[in-house]
């Protein structure tokens, strides 16, 4: 109920909760809780707020937190917030463990699990651990670990692969929301001793289950959202573990689930939330299935929604798609640059969904070589002008990240190189458009172009909407493409210049905001 709006690819209000080391960090408006004062804890007085209210967390349309939960958290914090403390440092008349066994189902013997393998060396956890993959103890002294993934846009099968030095260790598995297909299973089953697997959201096919079966002491297996169907059925009869499996929003129907579970009785199925007949529920959002959002040459953009029988309406113009005119998505996007894809999910029955949006750019043709000709700042200036041309998109939350450069004292200006000639119709800026943090899109662009470096003429100038104040908590990776006349240069020069006085409405009005950009496209 917080990985959601509070990871490393979305960090609302500046808070990531992917991690203990993040949690403790904080966010914008500091620590989110006091430890042994529960009232004045940022977090409590956020959940306690009536849901219509903006700053209500979870946000309204959410799933919220139950009465229980938000009872759990009040007395764990008020105990002292300890995260090191396990179930079992309590008191058995604590409150904190009586409100927290409410929520723990499994017998005493299994959470005191010991296991008979060695801890991994602590420096090998540390180095497998990164941004977007965590690995950890499953608690304390447990020589157990648990590795969970996060932003599907990074994920990475090295790092997958590289669990295998822990591959005796690990026994709990989160892959939800990545690309994994079934491939990536033969690397999976070697985790002998698994026994937590979440594929939840994943490329999954029911071929997967021929790979996955062989993890002798698998006992929960989640496929939601997978394209699993009702002939998986056989594999699943040749588990030895299985306990229960997760089987909502899959392909697989009510009667069919109902017919697996009398064949597999000693697996509990769960096919999640049954809605009563007349209750409205909202639509998920689109999503892309394109594991990047740099395109090859020829690749499209695909959306998908899991809920069968939803409709996608989409735009390419950045306007908000409607319910009834605009374009119905029938087959992949074609990008051209910088493509800003919108859309929702219609379906008859249901509340539409909220609109998402995503930014596409097209690899296009690599410079030879990419200069800076203006300093970034010390702080942001990732690896020179490689970094404009090196493929490799940073996160809007996350602009201290080596793929961005940010300037603010002088404008970004940058020279590029082809070696031979190459035709070039326009050019694609990617830029981050933060602006709480006074991260604003180019006040104005200069693309200059020539035959030598040294005698460049000047082929377009061109800017782009700054945001308004309605739009003051944007958080996003932007871009424009600047079409430019036909040319075959050898050489081209970028000149973005930033805002010099941000608007009256921002809370550092009057000051000079900072342009950071990523990658640059030629096509």
């Amino acid at each position: 109920k917080c990985f959601s709006c509070h990871n490393e690819k979305k960090a609302k209000g500046g808070m990531i909760m992917t991690t203990v080391e993040k949690i403790l960090e904080g966010g914008k408006n500091g620590a989110i809780w006091k430890s042994g004062d529960a009232l004045n804890s940022h977090i409590i007085e956020k959940i306690n707020l009536p849901e219509d209210e903006k700053k209500h967390m979870p946000p309204k349309g959410k799933p919220q937190l139950s009465q229980e939960q938000i009872d759990l958290l009040f007395a764990w914090i008020q105990s002292g917030a300890d995260m090191k403390k396990t179930m079992k440092d309590y008191a058995n008349d604590d409150t904190v463990k009586v409100l927290a066994a409410k929520f723990i189902h499994l017998p005493k013997e299994e959470t005191e699990k010991t296991y008979s393998f060695a801890a991994a060396p602590t420096a090998t956890i540390q180095k497998l651990s990164g941004p977007f993959c965590s690995v950890f103890p499953i608690s304390q002294k447990s020589p157990a670990l648990q590795a969970d993934f996060f932003v599907k846009e990074k994920f990475d099968r090295k790092k997958l692969e590289d669990l295998l030095k822990v591959k005796e260790q690990l026994v709990v598995l989160n892959l939800g929301n990545m690309p994994v297909n079934d491939a990536d299973m033969k690397t999976v089953n070697q985790f002998t001793n698994l026994e937590k697997l979440n594929l939840n959201n994943s490329l999954i096919t029911n071929n997967a289950l021929v790979d996955i079966k062989k993890l002798k002491s698998l006992r929960s297996l989640s496929l939601a959202g997978t394209q699993i169907d009702k002939n998986a059925g056989q594999s699943f009869s040749q588990f030895d573990s299985l306990k229960e499996a997760f089987i909502w929003n899959t392909k697989i129907s009510t009667t069919e689930a109902d017919e697996l579970q009398k064949q597999n009785k000693k697996i509990r199925f769960d096919r999640g939330y049954i809605p009563d007949e007349n209750e409205i529920l909202t639509l998920t959002s689109p999503s892309v299935k394109n594991e990047e959002f740099i395109l090859a040459a020829n690749e499209k953009i695909e959306l998908e929604q899991k809920i069968a029988g939803a409709t996608i309406r989409y735009t390419i113009d950045g306007t908000d798609p409607d319910s009834t005119t605009s374009p119905i998505y029938k087959s992949p996007i074609t990008a051209d640059g910088f493509t800003l894809i919108k859309a929702k999910s219609i379906k008859t029955g249901w509340y539409s969904s909220p609109v998402s949006s995503f930014s596409f750019f097209k690899k296009g043709i690599k410079p030879a070589e990419a200069e800076l000709i203006n300093k970034p700042n010390e702080k942001y200036k990732g690896n020179g002008g490689a970094t404009l041309i090196d493929g490799k998109k940073g996160l809007a939350e996350n602009f201290s990240d080596a793929a961005w450069l940010g300037f603010r004292e002088e404008p970004f200006a940058a020279a590029f190189y082809f070696d031979t000639v190459q035709t070039i119709n326009s050019i694609s800026i990617s830029y981050n458009e933060n602006v709480q943090s006074f991260l604003m899109p180019p006040a104005e662009v200069e693309v200059w172009a020539g035959d030598t470096k040294d005698k460049l003429q000047l082929l377009k100038k061109a800017s782009t909407p700054q945001p308004t104040k309605e739009e003051k908590n944007i958080v996003r990776v932007e871009g424009m493409k600047i079409d430019i006349p036909r040319s075959t240069y050898k050489y081209y020069k970028i000149v973005a210049k930033n805002v010099l006085k941000l608007p009256t409405w921002h809370p550092g009005k009057g000051q000079k905001a900072w342009i950071f950009i990523d990658e640059i496209f030629f096509n």
